[in-house]
């Protein structure tokens, strides 16, 4: 079990909705819910994540574990960020590159820091 799925399954225990609640209420199907909340996979796409949090009364950032303040939790976000980034093909690494940029441009000539 990895750790997204095992905050995913504390916050399922903590709002007190069983998986087939949690289904009605996001309609994710029971079947995928199950497979998030046991590690059995690890993708989890980002649209379900965010449904999951809101319907369980907490946030993406905190499931994924990138909710931690401080140098330790910046550490957490960087290894996180360097493990799935070279998971990726060149060509799918070289897009992310260029998104970063796009954003850091964008922000520069906002004058944001």
């Amino acid at each position: 079990m990895n750790e997204l799925s095992q905050r995913l399954k504390a916050a399922i225990k903590e709002s007190h909705l069983s998986q087939r609640e949690l289904e009605a209420k996001t309609g994710i199907p029971h079947s995928a819910i199950q497979r998030y909340a046991s590690g059995s996979t690890d993708n989890i796409p980002i649209s379900r994540l965010k449904v999951l949090a809101e319907a369980l009364g907490t946030t993406a950032n905190k499931l994924l574990g990138w909710d931690e303040e401080g140098e330790e939790g910046q550490r957490k976000r960087n290894e996180e960020m360097l493990r799935l980034f070279v998971k990726l093909e060149m060509a799918e690494q070289n897009m992310i590159i260029a998104q970063m940029k796009g954003i850091l441009a964008n922000r520069d000539s906002e004058g944001q820091p």
